[in-house]
């Protein structure tokens, strides 16, 4: 008997591909492109303070700090996101 670890109650990748990608597609070059700028936050798990995420340069990088800003531990996630440098969760 091998304990397999518990998969988060929400799957992210369902979120930001298949709803956002798919059934209720973003525009995602809209969202970069827009002149009202976009923040998000998300907090640096090795420093316990949050980090302002902006200016994004691609698709990408926009999603993967949306998944780092709902990367709740145990929730949505499990593991955290590593990105620009940093490793990021859930803001709150």
């Amino acid at each position: 008997f091998t304990e397999e670890p518990l998969r988060p109650a929400l799957d992210l990748s369902v979120l930001l591909e298949d709803v956002m990608g798919t059934i209720k597609p973003l525009d995602w070059d809209a969202v970069i492109a827009s002149p009202v700028p976009l923040k998000i936050v998300a907090s640096n798990v090795d420093t316990c303070q949050a980090v302002l995420l902006e200016d994004f340069e691609s698709i990408y990088d926009i999603k993967t700090c949306l998944r780092a800003s709902a990367a709740v531990p145990a929730v949505a996630t499990n593991e955290v996101v590593q990105h620009r440098g940093q490793r990021l969760v859930d803001a709150a």
